[in-house]
């Protein structure tokens, strides 16, 4: 694959490509039917604590991300009248044990990166957060908050704490952010958040490229970047320092 930019040698690429697509369905192109409701695969959702009849907090929209390659992603929003709290987590067993190592982490992620639309009620905050673990406990992890209105997709890299190694990991969605971290508070208001394209990035070192299969030259790049891999590279991000998107 031959990628035609040019390049400064500090700017940042992410690829999005299987072997990196670590956090289970992070585009949200598969779904499966609980009862009257659809949850995302791999994620644990509000949705069962709704009653039927009303509008589950959870569900899939056609409304996605334009970076996206998929046709879906996920739609998070609250109704406080029937208790319905806009909240998915990666996690094991009941949600509202709040976030549990998940999902295999492989490599040294350096990055979260994903994209977003909110439309915020009675002072809402969104929240998002990575969270990564080595034997059961944190090492690492970041998270988002904003309460400002987004009515175009907007995407967002973070840069991971500092840390020595991981082996699983978890994320949190969140339509509020109330008095502290979901889930152990209530929203404000009717807030609506969708999310589409999670994804780890910036796997730099040496060794996790070639475990990862990829290559990419030259190095500074002038005109040409070449990527190789032994998966099929769906997307190429490019960043400049302040993480803006070229």
């Amino acid at each position: 694959m031959m990628f035609r930019k040019t390049l400064l040698s500090t700017s940042l690429f992410v690829l999005s490509i299987n072997t990196i697509a670590q956090i289970p369905n992070g585009n949200f192109e598969s779904w499966k039917q609980v009862g009257n409701y659809m949850d995302p695969d791999g994620w644990v959702t509000t949705n069962s604590f709704v009653p039927v009849g009303n509008t589950f907090p959870v569900s899939r929209s056609a409304d996605h991300s334009p970076n996206s390659s998929g046709a879906y992603s996920l739609k998070i929003q609250s109704d406080k009248s029937v208790g319905a709290y806009g909240i998915t987590m990666t996690t094991t067993g009941d949600i509202m044990e709040g976030p549990k190592p998940t999902f295999v982490i492989q490599g040294h992620p350096g990055t979260f990166r994903f994209s977003y639309k909110y439309l915020p009620k009675a002072n809402d905050s969104l929240y998002v957060a990575v969270l990564l673990y080595k034997n059961g406990q944190i090492v690492s992890g970041t998270e988002y908050r904003s309460g400002a209105i987004q009515q175009t997709w907007k995407d967002v890299l973070l840069d991971l704490d500092t840390y020595s190694s991981a082996d699983s990991g978890a994320v949190i969605l969140s339509a509020y952010q109330g008095d502290g971290p979901p889930p152990g508070n209530a929203p404000k208001g009717n807030s609506v958040m969708y999310v589409d394209d999670i994804a780890f990035g910036n796997f730099s070192s040496v060794s996790e490229k070639q475990a990862l299969g990829i290559e990419f030259y030259p190095n500074p790049v002038h005109n040409e970047l070449r990527i190789t891999s032994k998966d099929v590279v769906n997307k190429v991000f490019v960043y400049d320092l302040n993480r803006s998107e070229e």
